[in-house]
């Protein structure tokens, strides 16, 4: 069941809205060393803090992970991703390794695609530097972390084995401390989603210089390779506990304190190509330091999609407003940042097309975010899941309802994706139950069995084709005497009985 309440507003098009609030989310004291996004050649090479990381040999790709793409080792060989061991000079006493993971597979299996060096390179031997290490019951259990500094220090490699599910991306820290940690006598813990799953107590020299550069992807059997994305690496200078924040991409930001994303999304001739309008207003949180547009990098996601507009692309107009144009990725843009109408000088309004936009592998409910500088924000759009046909899988998002003053009803917009795994024949409709009294379905294609149903218009036809992951969407009115709009959305392939 959908709950949707009403919005007193007018809107003069279909759109997604959806209006969050964040709190601001105050890190531990001290500062991020290393930060790099690994989502493509270009994220590797240019970190947003830090040293740059450096892709070697030629099979390396880059794959859906958990903040759009991040970076996996497509072959054996002297195939990764490296970054100089010269970042852990000023952290030999204490410091964290965040990283997310996702994998292809549910854990390492011995002799085939074994123990995974997440971070570091397992059977490179223990020389100067810092590991996390996933084991495959034979080298190790579980995962586990490792201080490589005059002698190995380790949080138990010898765990409960760690099986984690496959697409499903985790997030792991390895945290140090030679002092103890928050006052503790652990000096050393493995954190995985944010749960402490492994300490210990020894020591380590923090005299020795770190000469091992950082290695990301590596697996040592000759399987091992094409098993797991790394994502989002960061490292701190000191040892942090709280990984509340780790689903927001930017460890340094500022929340927004409000951010209410709406996208207006079309298909193109293929599935993968779509043009979206993204707009979002958002108020800046009260310690942020404010945007600059034009030295500040823009990244803006919708969904799978993501992109990231460099610093000194937009210009500022006469009217005070900033604006960008241009293709990346043979994506084409269109951007502006302005403040919003009314504003306080903290409140803006951000808009986005871009054309030709490839959207596969979008899951639902999909997600928005913008990132300008150091101050982003998220919302992800309410999903309910539904099944069409027999055996047959579709998810469905409906959009938060906008009062038109003009039409005295609400304005909406239904998206369908096939989660199926092959390609469905159209017509394809959906279905609206469970209606509660008082609201009406006010543009229907018909009704069967006593609900009303929406052909959708792409898909209206025997000709049509409702292809794998596809998402396609269309409007909704409704007119309603109560508080809420209630349905459950059905999906259905073929002629429908009435």
């Amino acid at each position: 069941m959908s709950e949707y309440k009403r919005e007193n507003a007018f809107i003069a098009a279909f759109v997604v809205f959806l209006t969050c609030f964040f709190a601001p989310v105050y890190a531990q004291t001290g500062n991020v060393v290393l930060w790099n996004k690994l989502g493509s050649v270009i994220e590797v090479t240019h970190s947003e803090i830090g040293p740059n990381g450096t892709i070697s040999g030629g099979s390396n790709a880059f794959e859906p992970a958990q903040f759009g793409s991040g970076y996996i080792r497509k072959a054996t060989g002297n195939n990764m991703v490296t970054f100089p061991a010269s970042v852990f000079s000023g952290v030999t006493r204490r410091g964290t390794i965040a990283i997310w993971v996702n994998p292809k597979v549910s854990r390492p299996q011995p002799y085939q695609y074994g123990i995974f060096g997440l971070v570091g390179c397992a059977y490179c031997g223990r020389n100067n530097n810092f590991t996390i290490l996933w084991g495959d019951g034979v080298s190790g259990n579980g995962i586990w972390s490792e201080v490589n500094l005059g002698n190995n220090v380790n949080t138990n490699p010898n765990g409960p084995q760690y099986v984690a599910t496959p697409g499903k991306p985790f997030h792991v820290a390895s945290v140090w401390d030679i002092n103890g940690i928050d006052g503790s006598t652990d000096t050393l813990r493995i954190y995985i989603n944010g749960v402490l799953t492994g300490k210990t107590s020894n020591t380590w020299n923090p005299n020795v210089t770190p000469t091992t550069d950082i290695q990301l992807g590596f697996g040592p059997d000759g399987g091992g390779y094409d098993k797991f994305i790394t994502d989002n690496i960061v490292i701190y200078d000191y040892a942090k506990t709280d990984f509340s924040d780790r689903f927001v991409e930017n460890p340094v930001g500022k929340i927004f304190a409000s951010f209410s994303p709406s996208v207006n999304l079309e298909s193109g001739p293929k599935s993968s190509d779509y043009s979206f309008k993204l707009a979002a207003k958002f108020g800046l949180a009260a310690d942020s330091n404010g945007i600059d547009p034009v030295t500040e990098k823009v990244t803006a996601k919708f969904g799978n999609y993501a992109v990231t507009i460099p610093a000194g692309s937009f210009q500022q107009q006469p009217s005070g407003a900033y604006a960008y144009a241009g293709t990346i990725d043979k994506v084409g843009l269109k951007a502006n940042i302005q403040l919003a109408a009314g504003n306080t000088g903290t409140d803006y309004q951000f808009d986005l097309q871009a054309t030709g936009a490839n959207l596969d592998g979008t899951t639902l409910p999909p997600e928005a975010q913008l990132t300008i500088g150091d101050d982003t924000g998220k919302a992800t759009l309410i999903s309910s899941r539904a099944t069409f046909g027999q055996g047959i899988n579709a998810q469905v998002t409906t959009s938060g309802f906008v009062y038109s003053r003009a039409t005295k009803t609400y304005l909406g917009t239904v998206y369908v994706k096939n989660t199926d795994t092959r390609d469905i024949p159209g017509p394809v409709s959906v279905v609206f139950k469970d209606l509660p009294a008082g609201v009406t379905l006010k543009n229907p294609s018909g009704t069967t069995q006593g609900n009303p149903y929406v052909v959708i218009p792409s898909l209206s036809s025997a000709a049509d084709t409702f292809t794998q992951n596809q998402i396609v969407s269309f409007p909704v009115e409704f007119a309603s005497t109560t508080a809420t709009i209630n349905f459950t959305p059905t999906v259905y392939s073929g002629s429908l009985n009435p």
